[in-house]
């Protein structure tokens, strides 16, 4: 008499299989954190459009020996109104900045950087507060949205939320 042999895998074997693959994908998910990388990405755009900007004022200066702002104090705002848009419109004009830099660099990423010029002009700061819970607790993260240092930062230890800037 023959052996009858069965193939394929049981039904708790098949179940077994897939809550461990589940499991795994969990995981994974966990680890990598999807809205924390979109925000990474984010804070990265953020830098990068202060950088062109900051450039662009720079070189304005140079050629002109002024920045578009003059000798004014500008209080902190945001890129989308007041002298602060007068200043990157300035930079457009004199092509330091692409036409379509706003456009391209979007209204609501404009509203969410801010320009401080203390007292004579001469220096100038560009400012972002960062989404990415690395960004926040990136050591340059220190500021406050003028500019000055800030408080209590969780870059240093602290609690408090603050500024990504450049000066």
């Amino acid at each position: 008499m023959g052996k009858i042999t069965q193939k394929g895998f049981t039904l708790i074997e098949l179940l077994v299989a897939m809550a461990l693959l589940s499991a795994l994908a969990v995981a994974a998910l966990l680890a990598l954190d999807p809205l924390e990388q979109f925000r990474k990405g984010n804070d990265t755009n953020y830098r990068n459009t202060i950088s062109e900007i900051y450039s662009a004022l720079n070189r304005y200066y140079a050629i002109n020996n002024q920045f578009t702002w003059g000798t004014a104090a500008v209080t902190t705002q945001a890129l989308t109104g007041g002298a602060a848009q007068t200043a990157i419109s300035a930079a457009i004009d004199a092509g330091e900045l692409k036409p379509d830099f706003t456009s391209v660099a979007g209204t609501s990423r404009l509203a969410n950087i801010y320009l401080t010029v203390p007292t004579g002009g001469r220096d100038f700061y560009l400012c972002f507060k960062p989404a990415a819970k690395a960004s926040q607790k990136d050591s340059a993260t220190i500021w406050g949205s003028d500019g000055s240092a800030g408080a209590n930062c969780k870059a240093t230890g602290g609690t408090a939320d603050c500024y990504w800037c450049l000066k």
